[in-house]
C-alpha cells in the first residue's frame, strides 16, 4: 500500500515529479543526482513547501486537505540543518516538547531515544560541548521521540563515521520496524542504500518548458 502518491507535481516552476509512489511501513531511500530535487521532495511531502500544480496524496487524501501543523507532526522531517537551543540535552528535549504543548517524557524514555541515536550518556551534557555529529544525533533523538507515523531523514549520517552511521541506521530500522513507521531517507551513500533500503526511488531531473 502506498502512503504517498505524487502525480505530475511541479515545484517552483523548476522541478517536476511525474509519478512517485512511496510504500507504507518500509524504509525507502530517495536517490538522484545533485539538483534533482530530493530535499525539496521531502518538504513537499509534509507541506512545508507548496507546489505549483499536480497532486500529492497522503493516505489517499490530498495533503492540502490536512491541517499543516498536524500533518508536519505526523510526517516529521529531520533536515540536515540542526537547530538546537543553548543549554543541556534535556533542555532541548524540553524546548521542543513545550513548543508542541506536550509533557516531557521520563528520563528513561529520553535515554532510550538517545541510545537509538547512538548518543548514550547524561542528559545534562551541554549542547555547546558536543561535536557536530553528536549534535546531529541529539537532534535525531528528539524528533524520533515524538514517534511520527512517517520519519523523513535528509542525510542523517552526513556528520558520522561509517561505523556509527551503520549503527544508527541499524537502530532506526529496528525501531521503525517494531513501530510500523514509514521511513524515507536521502543519503549520498550507495552502501547505506544497498544495506538498508527496502525500496529505492530514483529521481531524474525533468526539464520544464517555460511559456
Amino acid at each position: 500500500m502506498s502512503i504517498f502518491k505524487i502525480r505530475d507535481v511541479v515545484y517552483a516552476n523548476l522541478l517536476k515529479y511525474s509519478h512517485i509512489d512511496i510504500k507504507q511501513g518500509i524504509m525507502t531511500f530517495i536517490r538522484g543526482e545533485s539538483g534533482s530535487g530530493k530535499s525539496s521532495l521531502l518538504r513537499l511531502l509534509n507541506y512545508s513547501r507548496s507546489y505549483d500544480s499536480g497532486a500529492i496524496y497522503y493516505r489517499d487524501k490530498l495533503i492540502s486537505e490536512y491541517e499543516p501543523l498536524e500533518l508536519r507532526r505526523e510526517v516529521s522531517l529531520i533536515a540536515q540543518e540542526v537547530f538546537l537551543v543553548d543549554g543541556t540535552i534535556y533542555d532541548n528535549f524540553k524546548f521542543f516538547y513545550e513548543a508542541r504543548g506536550l509533557e516531557v517524557p521520563s528520563e528513561q524514555v529520553l535515554q532510550e531515544f538517545l541510545s537509538i541515536a547512538c548518543l548514550p550518556g547524561s542528559l545534562e551534557r551541554n549542547i555547546q560541548n558536543l561535536s557536530g555529529g553528536e549534535k546531529q544525533r541529539a537532534y535525531l533523538a528528539i524528533f524520533m521521540s515524538f514517534e511520527p507515523k512517517v520519519l523523513m531523514l535528509d542525510e542523517p549520517t552526513a556528520a558520522l563515521d561509517e561505523a556509527t552511521s551503520r549503527q544508527v541506521m541499524d537502530n532506526i530500522k529496528m525501531h521503525s520496524l517494531k513501530r510500523g513507521t514509514t521511513v524515507i531517507v536521502i543519503s549520498h551513500s550507495q552502501a547505506l542504500a544497498d544495506t538498508y533500503a527496502d525500496e529505492i526511488v530514483h529521481i531524474i531531473k525533468e526539464e520544464i518548458g517555460h511559456a
